[in-house]
Parts: C-alpha cells; sequence; structure tokens
C-alpha cells in the first residue's frame, strides 16, 4: 500500500458527520479542504502529489471524539484488499486509544501537582503547632515534681509528636524535591568525619539496645566527596537510625566507606530482621513498609528520599539482603574529589 499522508486533525464541523461513518472516504481533496483552500490550489496540490483515494477515521473514545485520521493513499480503492483496509483501521484505533492514554495521564499530572500542593500545604500547617507540643512535652518531662504516671503519659506524648514532626517534614521534603525546590549545595566534605559525627548522635541508642555500633574505613584514611554536608547528614541519620531500629537487641550495626572508581562509597550493614526478595525491587518508593518490617514504626518515606538526595549529589543508593532474618546492606555512592 503506498501512502503519501497521514495526518490527525483537530475536532471540526467535519467531525459531525464522519462520526455517524466507521470510515468515509473520497477522491477528490476539494471534498474536505473547501473552501479553505480552493479548489484550484487543492486539486493542484493533490495531482502533483499522486493522491488517488482518501480515507477519513473519526478517533473515538467512548462517545467523545478526539479527533480525525486520514490517509491520503496513491492508490484507487478498488485496488486495495482487505489486509489494507484492516491495517488502516488497526491504525485508526491504535491512534485513538494512544490519544485517550495521553489525556488520561495528563490529568493524572494534574491530579498528581494537587495532591502535593496539598501535602506541602497541609505540612507546612502542621509542623508550627507539632513542633511547639514537642518543645512543651520535653520541658513537662522534665519537671521534677510531676508524679511516674503523668511523667510516663508524657513521654507518650513526646514520642508521639516526634513522629508525627518526622512526617511532617518528610512529607515536606517529598514536595520540594517533586516540585523541583529543593536546594543542594555541593562542597568538598570529609565523609568519614560526618559518620563520625552521626553515629556519636546514636551511641545513645545502641547501648540502649545493646547494640555493636562501629565504624570501618577502608583503603585509606581520608574521603573526600563531593555532596550538601546537611543532606548527606540526612542520609546518614536515616540509614543509621534505619538499622539500629530494625536490628533486635545484641545485634551489630557497621558503617564502612571506600573509594570506588572515581566514588566514595558508604556502605550501612546490619544483622537486623533483613527484607524479602520481593520487597528489594520497590523498597525506594514512597509510604513502603517491608513484610519484615511492618510492625515498627516509621513514615515509609526514608529511603525514597535518602535515595533521591543521593541521586541529586550525582551518586547512587541500592540496598541488598538475603532474605527475612539475614540483615540487610545499604550503600550509596558520592563521587569523590
Amino acid at each position: 500500500m503506498d501512502f503519501v499522508s497521514c495526518t490527525q486533525l483537530p475536532p471540526s464541523p467535519l467531525i459531525s458527520f464522519v462520526t455517524t461513518l466507521v470510515v468515509d472516504n473520497a477522491k477528490y481533496w476539494t471534498e474536505i479542504l473547501t473552501p479553505a483552500v480552493s479548489s484550484e490550489e487543492a486539486q493542484r496540490v493533490q495531482s502533483q502529489l499522486g493522491v488517488k483515494t482518501i480515507f477519513i477515521y473519526p478517533l473515538i473514545s467512548g462517545r467523545e471524539v478526539l479527533g480525525i485520521l486520514r490517509f491520503d493513499l496513491a492508490k484507487d480503492e478498488e485496488d486495495m484488499d482487505g489486509h489494507e483496509r484492516m491495517l488502516l483501521e488497526g491504525i485508526a484505533d491504535a491512534t485513538a486509544v494512544a490519544l485517550e492514554n495521553s489525556r488520561m495521564y495528563s490529568k493524572l499530572q494534574d491530579l498528581d501537582r494537587l495532591k502535593d500542593e496539598f501535602l506541602s500545604l497541609a505540612a507546612h500547617e502542621l509542623r508550627t503547632p507539632m513542633t511547639a507540643i514537642k518543645g512543651y512535652s520535653y520541658e513537662l518531662m522534665k519537671n521534677p515534681t510531676l508524679d511516674p504516671k503523668g511523667k510516663e503519659y508524657i513521654e507518650r506524648v513526646y514520642k508521639s509528636t516526634e513522629r508525627l514532626v518526622n512526617l511532617v517534614n518528610d512529607m515536606l521534603d517529598v514536595s520540594r524535591i517533586e516540585s523541583g525546590r529543593i536546594d543542594i549545595t555541593l562542597e568538598k566534605v570529609d565523609v568519614g568525619k560526618i559518620i563520625t559525627d552521626v553515629i556519636t548522635e546514636f551511641t545513645g541508642k545502641a547501648i540502649e539496645k545493646q547494640i555493636q555500633l562501629n565504624f570501618t574505613p577502608l583503603g585509606q584514611t581520608t574521603f573526600s566527596a563531593s555532596a550538601d554536608s546537611a543532606k548527606l547528614i540526612q542520609v546518614l541519620t536515616n540509614l543509621i537510625g534505619n538499622a539500629l531500629k530494625f536490628t533486635p537487641n545484641g545485634g551489630k550495626v557497621g558503617v564502612s566507606v571506600q573509594p570506588r572508581s572515581g566514588f566514595v562509597e558508604v556502605s550501612v550493614m546490619d544483622t537486623g530482621v533483613g527484607i524479602d526478595k520481593d520487597d528489594l525491587a520497590r523498597l525506594f518508593g514512597k509510604f513502603v513498609r517491608t513484610k519484615t518490617g511492618s510492625g515498627i514504626q516509621g513514615t515509609g518515606l526514608g529511603l525514597y528520599l535518602s535515595k533521591k538526595l543521593v541521586n541529586l549529589m550525582g551518586g547512587d543508593m541500592w540496598a541488598k539482603s538475603d532474605g527475612a532474618g539475614h540483615g540487610s546492606t545499604f550503600g550509596f555512592t558520592l563521587k569523590s574529589i
């Protein structure tokens, strides 16, 4: 079959005619282009192109006409066989489906944008009162006149509020990242020093759970990388915090750093609950809860944010585990300097 042209046109007065037919066909461009184009000009161009038959298909989704698809063929209609007609119909059907999918995708994007705007607004409105409640609860816990029962209740309020504040902060970070409003300031940082500082913050938690928390530099003593120090601290805090959270009392958590082909590679290993193979593939999605960690509280956003931040700093992040009960390893890279 010889195609001269194939055109998808927007809705026009012609649509009201072709929607009553499966397909319309014509011999001359004057039948479909006049009066927009003069008869003489339409005939002249058609003759130059060698167009002999014109097929017009309406592109319909449900009861709505999305447009029309026009085929200009350098062949007389009576010379076409059934397979060629079926091919034209198939192209028209596929085009209609593609157009409808494109429209639906656009609508979904708009809904996703509205959702992100709502989350951002809600997070901003919640953060101020939650921070105030957390602060007042902390001050009340230090009150020496508070009886044991009252102190227990205040501690519950403090911990619950802390989880809400973390969720709100994570929601704000997600909104900033997905809208392109997050600021990343790359500079030369000492990765080993930042790891040491973050581990120091978790020493008390590790002692409380009787977990061995160690840091091991491999291959050299100093590791310089291009990173945003505040964002790197956020990533390490999440990974080390998760390792301690998902490791039973008496376990081990190890952090290592080593050079790796122009990058600095950081790994956080634990002897915790591990990760099922099915969960590994979706681990860095939003609000993901793994089967092995379903009973442990968290926002479900930490790993998603951590990977996004590492990507924005020019690195990558991954996770490995041999399954439930075998611990896990989270690693990421940063460009070395």
